[in-house]
């Protein structure tokens, strides 16, 4: 029987081993293929101009916007040509003027985005803004991936809207939006 246990620890070793080293190639394979989460983040300014109409469409833009994404990328230790995934986290609108403006005139709003090369695409959007005296609102993003408009430097985001009261004054607005980003890191 001692003779039967001394035959087979060599091969328990051996395959220990081997799963050892398995497991270790394995690991070294899912660091150099990790992956980082982070948020870009812009902002725009739109005016909806006094006297605007009920049931008038209103397209206000485009904004250009100019972000560092270079040196937002190298922050999280990735590349443009390394995401996976971009997808809308959050579109808010929110008064910056008149003071004691609210959105109680806005029947919907959307906002596109578009880029050089690339369509023009609906991010965000609501049907029926509520009529509660509020400064902010928020939108209901859609479920593109929009990774290739963060492989460009410069983006257009675009708000339309439709009131449904007459605008006494204009009304100056402040886009806020966030993408949620999933990127490959870079390789050390």
């Amino acid at each position: 029987m001692e003779r039967n246990k001394q035959k087979y620890k060599p091969e328990i070793q051996l395959r220990l081993i081997l799963l050892i080293a398995l497991m270790a190639l394995i690991n070294g394979c899912s660091q150099s293929q990790s992956t980082v989460v982070f948020q870009v983040n812009y902002e725009a300014n739109y005016e909806l101009p006094q006297g605007l109409g009920i049931n008038f469409i209103q397209e206000s833009g485009p904004d250009t916007l100019e972000v560092n994404l270079n040196g937002i990328f190298e922050a999280n230790r990735t590349e443009p040509d390394l995401i996976r995934i971009a997808e809308i986290d959050f579109v808010e609108l929110e008064i910056k003027s008149p003071a004691d403006g609210n959105f109680d005139f806005l029947g919907s709003a959307q906002v596109y985005i578009k880029s050089t090369g690339l369509d023009e695409v609906l991010i965000a959007e609501l049907n029926q803004v509520p009529e509660n005296s509020s400064t902010r609102i928020s939108l209901i993003p859609n479920s593109n991936n929009l990774f290739r408009y963060l492989q460009v430097e410069n983006l257009e985001i675009t708000l339309k809207t439709v009131s449904d009261q007459f605008l006494n004054s204009a009304h100056e607005l402040r886009l806020r939006c966030g993408l949620r980003v999933e990127a490959a890191a870079n390789s050390l």
